[in-house]
């Protein structure tokens, strides 16, 4: 999921980044200094992402203040989506 820096709120500069940084691959994106951005096809879609981003973001946190939270490489996630593709399929 993208992260964005600061852009002020209120402003075309702040939507533009958003845009820019969701663009037709990510349904939410983190504005910096604002929070989280989710929008998707329907109401209850968009609601299990930011549910399952905050679930997530907590457990990340939790990990961290108990002193480990390793972020995982693009190639490990890679590897673990191609798992996700055929999990529980038959």
């Amino acid at each position: 999921m993208p992260c964005i820096p600061y852009v002020q709120i209120g402003t075309y500069e702040l939507a533009e980044a958003a845009h820019k940084a969701m663009g037709s691959t990510y349904e939410a994106c983190l504005l910096g200094n604002h929070g989280l951005l989710a929008a998707s096809g329907t109401l209850g879609y968009t609601l299990d992402i930011i549910q399952q981003v905050e679930f997530v973001s907590q457990m990340y946190y939790n990990a961290r203040v108990a002193g480990g939270g390793n972020i995982l490489g693009k190639d490990v996630i890679d590897s673990v989506l191609d798992v996700f593709k055929t999990y529980r399929a038959k």
